[in-house]
Order: structure tokens, then sequence, then C-alpha cells
């Protein structure tokens, strides 16, 4: 160390300490377990008696507990089996199911799971690292299984890999499952029991695991009437344009109801070998940013007068040296295959789902009051004293308020503004946390859209400039997030430093742009 330098070191709870506490949390004795008897052997499994107990008994306590199972603020009436498939010819008694979720309100939901059956040891390993998967104690013929979340078990997702790839379909209940699997994917004959499975730990709307950093498997959970626009779009990219700077995928499963209805359930895609996403790439970047030489000058003067401004110009050469080659080549990076990719999304027919359109007034209209019902929604649980905000956050409610007036006129404008810009599909969710940086490139991924909207609006085309906006926060939100970390012990900093966040914020997004 220099002279009069540090090391300032930090103690925290390790990731898998509070790991081992969640399991301890999520943990239920064998006691608690609801048990279910089978009086009609194990194929009787999900035949009415034993369904109609594990509908009454286990399920609703089960889908709660899960991390994927999005409304857990809501009253969930009934779980009921709204169909099942057991995979044929398979060692693992695996069973994909479509679970319906009924809620006080009368709304329902319909979640995927593949059910298994644990025996002997195996009921052992499943208590311990992944307690919160079980669902009921299955007892027959003097027996006792583990109904369990079958993603937890190695041997269930090679025979979920097996079906998937094979392309094949078998008939449900009251449907039909589909493999739709690639060409390329056939011909390489991979072996799942020669592939080492590692699941993605953290916490999501979906499960995801890769099969030896080969191919990567996602699960829809919450799943919907429609195809899922992540698999959508990805297999569109890959089989109909050019655009390579997404995930190839090359596999997918679905359920086909009687009554046409498709559902995504899961789909398959090659490995991206990446260096991290964006976000992380950004805020390792704004660390050594903020730490950089303090003589240069950064006062919101330096600033360029406008985000436009800045973005016609050539970023002087001093900026790029204050930014880093990294940051610079990155921001203009993704601005160029973020037009690539709205170009290939706008490149089927006009009358298909990849057609290029024009905003009428009325989906702007329907823009404008989506946006005023949020703005609305928010104002209510701020004056409702529903969120709870700290001291610093509440000392700047009246300078929101003071705002809003401005906004709605904003709003107002913005479809005689807008009227007849381009219309087509775009990613829907972007950000930097949706960039793979690879060898000098980046891959963009995670099409599904925000989890919170419909399938229909996911789905729908709508002003491309969504993914632009999206991006540009993201910039100004990254560079943010860094100071409030970069200040953490140092909060007397964080006013001195804050105009290098907004030249960080500016001149990234301008280079985006440009």
């Amino acid at each position: 160390l220099a002279p009069h330098s540090f090391i300032w070191f930090e103690l925290k709870q390790s990731p898998e300490q509070r790991l081992l506490e969640q399991r301890e949390d999520d943990q239920l004795s064998n006691a608690q377990l609801p048990s279910v008897e089978l009086r009609k052997g194990w194929a009787s499994l999900f035949r009415l008696e034993a369904r109609t107990a594990l509908e009454r008994d286990a399920l609703a306590d089960f889908i709660k507990r899960q991390r994927w199972f999005m409304r857990k603020a809501a009253t969930v009436r009934a779980v009921t089996l709204r169909d099942w498939i057991q995979l044929p010819e398979t060692e693992e008694q695996l069973y994909l199911c479509l679970l319906e979720v009924l809620y006080g309100d009368d709304s329902s939901e319909i979640y995927f799971c593949p059910f298994a059956l644990a025996f002997g040891d195996a009921k052992g390993w499943i208590s311990q690292d992944a307690p919160s998967a079980i669902v009921a104690r299955i007892q027959s013929d003097g027996e006792e299984a583990y109904l369990f979340d079958g993603f937890h078990s190695d041997a269930c997702s090679r025979a979920l890999f097996r079906f998937i790839t094979s392309g094949r379909s078998i008939q449900s209940k009251s449907g039909e499952l589909r493999a739709i699997v690639d060409e390329s994917l056939k011909t390489q004959n991979l072996d799942p029991d020669q592939l080492l499975l590692q699941r993605t730990a953290a916490e999501q709307s979906n499960s995801s695991l890769t099969y030896q950093r080969e191919l990567f498997l996602k699960l829809f959970r919450r799943v919907e009437s429609g195809i899922n626009p992540d698999f959508e779009i990805t297999w569109f990219l890959q089989h109909d344009t050019s655009f390579r700077q997404a995930p190839s995928t090359v596999a997918g499963l679905e359920y086909h109801a009687a009554g046409g209805t498709t559902i995504s359930l899961a789909m398959m895609q090659r490995y991206i070998t990446n260096q991290g996403n964006g976000w992380e790439f950004a805020t390792a970047e704004l660390r050594q940013f903020y730490e950089g030489d303090m003589t240069l000058p950064f006062s919101d003067d330096e600033l360029p007068p406008s985000l436009r401004f800045a973005s016609e110009i050539e970023a002087p050469e001093e900026v790029l040296d204050a930014l880093g080659s990294l940051a610079a080549t990155s921001a203009r990076t993704i601005g160029e295959r973020t037009a690539e990719l709205h170009l290939a999304l706008a490149s089927g027919p006009v009358s298909g789902p990849f057609g290029r359109g024009r905003a009428d007034s009325s989906s702007l209209a329907a823009l404008v009051t989506n946006a005023r019902t949020k703005l609305q929604r928010l104002q209510l649980e701020l004056s409702s004293g529903q969120t709870v905000l700290d001291a610093a956050t509440t000392d700047l409610l009246p300078r929101f308020t003071s705002k809003l007036s401005t906004l709605d006129r904003r709003l107002q404008a913005f479809s005689s503004i807008a009227t007849g810009c381009t219309t087509a599909r775009c990613h829907g969710d972007y950000h930097l946390g949706q960039i793979l940086h690879t060898e000098n490139d980046i891959v963009i991924f995670d099409f599904e859209g925000e989890p919170a909207r419909s399938l229909e609006e996911r789905r729908a085309p709508t002003l491309v400039l969504k993914d632009v906006a999206g991006m540009l926060r993201s910039f100004d939100y990254a560079a943010l997030h860094a100071l409030f970390l970069a200040t953490k012990n140092l909060p007397q900093d964080f006013q001195r430093l804050l105009p290098r966040a907004r030249f960080w914020s500016r001149w990234c997004s301008a280079l985006f742009l440009d």
C-alpha cells in the first residue's frame, strides 16, 4: 500500500449461509407434510380419490412456498390439477402437470410443474437439498414416497431432456404434449447422462438449468394461452432472419388443449459463453470510474445541453478518455445491436406477427391511458401510506407532486408527437441486465417481456422506442446505483460525485443513440 492508504474490509453474510437459512425456513418435518394414501397402487396417483386429497390438503400450501409463485399476497382459494401427462419409457415416474390456482377474487392462473416421486434414499436428499419442493407424503402397499417438484432431480431433468429433444407428441386426458426440436440438435446426439447439470439459483419467475454448458433449459412456471414470446421471438430470429446476437433456440415444449389452445411450457437454447451481463459490466466499470482521477473536471456545466444534442455530435476525445474505452465501446455496440434487432423483428410479412406497422391515434391513446392509470395508482399508494418510505425519500415527495402537472401535459402531447412512428415486436423489458457480454460483442436475451403483463400484451406490436427508453433509463439507473454503493460508507461524497454519474449516464446514452 502507498503511504496513508488503507484497505477497507466489510463483513457480509455468505450466500451459502443465506441459502442454508432459506432451506431451514422452508423445511417441513415429516409429520407436518400432508399424507395421501393410494388404495389402488402407485398408478392411481392422480385418480379421483388421491387427486381430491392432494387438491384439498397439499397443493395450495406447496405452491405458496415456491419462489416462482407470483401472487404471494393474494388469497389462494384452491389449487386443482387441470391436466397431467406421465412421460413414457422412463425409469422416473415423472408427471408434467398443469395446476390451476383459484384466488379469492375469483381470478385464476395456470402454473406448470413437473411432479415426480422420490423413494428410499432419494427422500433424504430432496428433504435436505430442496425441502420446499416437497408436496406430500404418498403411501401405498406399505411403502412411502415423496411427491415433489421434479425440476430439482437430475434424473428427472435428464428424462425431460430426452423427451424435449425427441420431437415426439403424447396424448393427455384433455390435450396433447408436443416437443419441437431443431434439426441441428437432433443430429448432435447428445447423451444427457454424460452432461453435468447446473441449476440457476437466482429467484425468478421461471426455473432454468444448464446441461454441461452446452444447452440451457427454461421452464415457464406461470403459463397462459398462447406462444411464449421468448420462444416465439428467438425461434423466428434463428430460423427466419440473419440476426445472430440472440440465443439460438433449438427446442421447445408445448401443450395443445382439445379446444385448439397452445401453451408454451419450456424452451431449450444453446448455452452462451459470456463474461457477465451488461448490468454487472456497467457497475464494475462505474466502480473504477468513481475511483478515477479526481482532478478531471466533472460538473453539470460540462454536460451537453440535451441528450439529443449529445447524440448528434462526435463525442470529444476527452469524453471518451474519461469514460474509458470499454464503456464507450460497449454503449455503441449495444446501440448498433439494438437497431439490428429491431430491423430483424420487423422483417416479416406485414400481416404476420413480425411485420412493421404504424402507430395510430387509438393505440397511442391506449398507451397514454395505461400510463395515467399507473401514475394514479402510484399517487394513491403514496397518499394512503401503503408504501413505506424512508425519511430521505419522503422529503422528495413535494418535488414529485409539483411535477405531476408537467408530466400530465407531456403525456397529453405524446399522442400527437408519436403518431406515425414505427410499431413492431420488440424486446419488451429491455435493460442492461438483458445483455450478455461475449468476446468483442454482445448477445441480447430474455425476450419474455414484463412478467406482470399478460401474454397478449407482451406479444402485441408496440413502439420500438419503448426498448430505447428502457435502455436509456438503465444507463441512468446503473450510474446512480453504483454511486450509492461507492459512497455507502462515505455519504458526504455522494453530492460531490453526482456530476460524475450524470456525465457517465449522459454520454453512454448518447453513444448508444449514435
